[in-house]
Order: C-alpha cells, then structure tokens, then sequence
C-alpha cells in the first residue's frame, strides 16, 4: 500500500490488486463500481476524472493508513501541491503523454479535485491547481 501511494509504483498496485483483491475481480470490482456508480466488467485504466475524485473521496471518507502515505509522496513538490500552502493528500498517474493528478486538498474547506490530461506537463497542473485553490479557499 505505501509503494502504490507513497511511490506510484505500479508494480505494487497490481500486486495489491492480483493478490489482495483477488485479480481485480469479484468482489473488489463490485465495491468499486458500486462507488463511481458504475457497471465494472473489466477493470482497466478507464476512469474519468470524476470517477477518481468519487474514489479519492471515499479515501478521505474512510480516513486510515492510505491517507498518511498520499500524503507523503515523491511528487510532494509538482502538480497539485506544487504551489499550495497547505497539506494536501494525492494520488499521480503518468502513461505517456497523459498526466494525472487527483487530491484532497486540506483548505479551511477540504475539497477533492482531479486534473486528467492529454499531453499536459507537470507545471500545468500546478498552475491550474494554484488558480483553483486561490477561488476557492
């Protein structure tokens, strides 16, 4: 769990999802699609940026060990909590040119946001995030 947060490392994310949630499948895809409120029949890498901050929402819902290592990453100083003067919780995803993020954000009024790009950079998603922050804390 602290590699697939902390790190991003996909390696432990597919060992998390083949050994503890039985192959991704079963029960661990009803509970997640249950969540996004959506029919899973394949888990794959098709979420919305919606569907990751319902789920990142969840996260911070059910509070635990997951928040504490989201909260300690090695991308504490790029895309969303780049320029942020508070704590924030995240979650990145890179894949090519696709460039994710999608965090709490622990302002006077904690809020979820997810920035889904296609050939976006990291400073792109900082900015944006700094811009939303700014309207909204």
């Amino acid at each position: 769990l602290k590699d697939a947060c902390s790190y991003s490392d996909n390696l432990a994310a597919n060992m998390l999802g083949y050994y503890v949630c039985d192959k991704n499948d079963g029960v661990f895809k009803t509970y997640i699609g249950s969540v996004i409120s959506k029919n899973i029949t394949t888990f794959s890498k098709e979420f919305s940026a919606k569907d990751t901050a319902i789920l990142m929402n969840s996260i911070y819902a059910q509070g635990g060990q997951a928040i504490n290592y989201l909260q300690n990453t090695n991308w504490d100083s790029t895309k969303i909590p780049k320029y942020l003067p508070v704590k924030v919780a995240h979650k990145i995803g890179i894949n090519g040119a696709y460039n994710h993020d999608v965090a709490i954000v622990y302002a006077n009024n904690p809020y979820i946001i997810s920035i889904m790009t296609n050939g976006e950079n990291d400073e792109f998603i900082a900015q944006l995030s700094k811009k939303i922050y700014d309207e909204v804390k």
